[in-house]
């Protein structure tokens, strides 16, 4: 009985390690290397991969296959990245450094198309979780800090970032944009009020202590010609914002009493 078990038990291994080789691709390292070619062509990639390249290989001392991919800005560039993302290309899977992702190589090379591709094929659940991975946080602030319409609407619309999110960030960057505001607003960001008084920063006005502090030094005759430039400088810009919020200020309905 012992023997049918240790026997039973040998062939179940042999099938289990069997399994795990036939689960396990085995590359080519030499075919590999021919993907990191400057002229290559997705023709060309498939060809190797069929021969045994290895999409996400990296050779000492260079990118990995995927990030150089996402450095071109040719046609030819964005054509070979949806060949090996087809091909099964790990996007950002290169930690624990955020340089190694390829939506950061996209972003900091500023182009658009690549950051087009990149985006539709990220896990949605990456950028809504409360605490974004590096990768996702920095393609959101650089959208908004770029100013980048085309990148937002792609966030906006594969519901990467919700439009009160994307109206946050708009206004934390302050790159005034009207396309921007008004497409936010339009996808139904209901967070405008909110933001504008973060923008006139209501709640820092001068404290009781400051006040009583700048009276006592003004009290012995202190003077300086800076900081009455810097008050009065600011009186103008207040009385400009003030202006421009009483502006859009509701109308009162003034209830007529009949006599």
């Amino acid at each position: 009985m012992n023997k049918l078990y240790i026997a039973a038990l040998l062939i179940f291994c042999c099938i289990e390690q069997i399994q795990s080789m036939e689960l396990k691709p085995i590359f080519n390292n030499e075919m590999s290397i021919q993907l990191y070619a400057p002229d290559i062509t997705e023709e060309k990639i498939l060809e190797l991969v069929k021969n045994g390249a290895d999409v996400n290989y990296t050779k000492i001392g260079y990118y990995p296959i995927p990030v150089k991919y996402a450095k071109s800005k040719t046609d030819q560039g964005l054509k070979n990245m949806i060949t090996i993302i087809q091909c099964g290309a790990h996007l950002n899977s290169f930690s624990p450094s955020p340089s190694y992702s390829c939506l950061v190589t996209a972003v900091k090379n500023k182009n658009t198309n690549m950051i087009l591709l990149i985006i539709s094929h990220e896990d949605k659940t990456i950028f809504t979780r409360e605490r974004k991975p590096p990768h996702a946080t920095f393609t959101i602030d650089s959208a908004f800090y770029d100013k980048n319409l085309v990148v937002i609407k792609a966030l906006v619309e594969k519901q990467l970032i919700t439009p009160n999110y994307g109206l946050e960030k708009y206004t934390y960057w302050k790159q005034p944009s009207q396309e921007i505001i008004e497409y936010l607003i339009s996808k139904g960001a209901t967070n405008l009020n909110k933001q504008l008084k973060k923008q006139v920063k209501i709640d820092q006005t001068f404290t009781d202590s400051q006040i009583q502090m700048i009276q006592s030094v003004c009290e012995v005759k202190a003077y300086s010609e800076e900081g009455l430039e810097y008050l009065e400088q600011n009186i103008k810009t207040l009385k400009f914002v003030i202006n421009l919020i009483k502006k859009n200020k509701p109308n009162e309905t003034k209830s007529i009493d009949k006599k």
